[in-house]
């Protein structure tokens, strides 16, 4: 049986080559973690496991970085218990497709690939990944190729047409009344104090989005907070 306690956050290895999301976390996501983490609301544990005698993630990815954003020392976890970078990959996608945010396309056919590496068959991978048979069947007939040597390889069209219907969606979910509550979480990120300074990525994005800014004309704007 598993056993939860609370793990230094320190001694959790982050595994690329285990974890199945292949874009890293969403802001949106961790920013409203951090803001209901300090409300009090209580999250479900993380689940880790011992892969060749290291502590790895298997699922929690952004409650692990909203508390270590946090600046907290602990965290409870599931442990369930020693496995092999097999179990380990097919246990991380199947939790991180049961729930959290829905794994992109592109996630899922890199899921494929990893448990195909790994000699896990087509019919079993159905089951893991949650897709029809005949989709999934469909999609490697029409996308992934074999080689001489029989590897299974995607050629780069098919990747850039994957990602061009990944973006459109992506666009889609950007307009509307999404723009005005993303802005928002980025203020409370600043006047919280909750920016990650010490990341290299977020200030070189904040060097950028201050440039931007500048060409954004808001003369006409209302004072903050007094939109309605």
């Amino acid at each position: 049986m598993a056993e939860v306690k609370e793990i230094l956050i320190s001694d959790i290895q982050i595994d690329e080559e285990i974890y199945p999301r292949s874009l890293g976390t969403d802001w949106r996501t961790l920013t409203n973690y951090k803001m209901a983490m300090n409300a009090g609301t209580k999250f479900p544990p993380i689940a880790i496991a011992e892969v060749g005698g290291k502590l790895t993630l298997i699922d929690g990815l952004h409650r692990l970085m909203a508390h270590k954003q946090l600046r907290k020392k602990l965290i409870e976890a599931e442990h369930i218990g020693k496995l092999s970078e097999t179990e380990a990959i097919t246990e991380a996608i199947r939790r991180n497709i049961a729930h959290g945010r829905p794994l992109l396309f592109r996630d899922k056919l890199s899921a494929y690939k990893k448990l195909r590496a790994h000699g896990i068959k087509i019919d079993s991978i159905v089951g893991i990944l949650h897709i029809p048979r005949k989709e999934l069947r469909r999609y490697i007939a029409t996308r992934v190729k074999v080689s001489a040597t029989g590897v299974e390889i995607m050629p780069k069209p098919a990747l850039m047409h994957l990602e061009y219907a990944e973006s459109l969606e992506e666009q889609k979910s950007l307009g509307g009344d999404t723009q005005p509550h993303m802005i928002e979480q980025l203020i409370v990120l600043i006047e919280k104090d909750w920016l990650d300074i010490q990341n290299a990525k977020v200030l070189s994005a904040l060097a950028y989005l201050k440039r931007l800014l500048r060409s954004v004309d808001t003369k006409d704007a209302l004072p903050w907070g007094k939109e309605a």
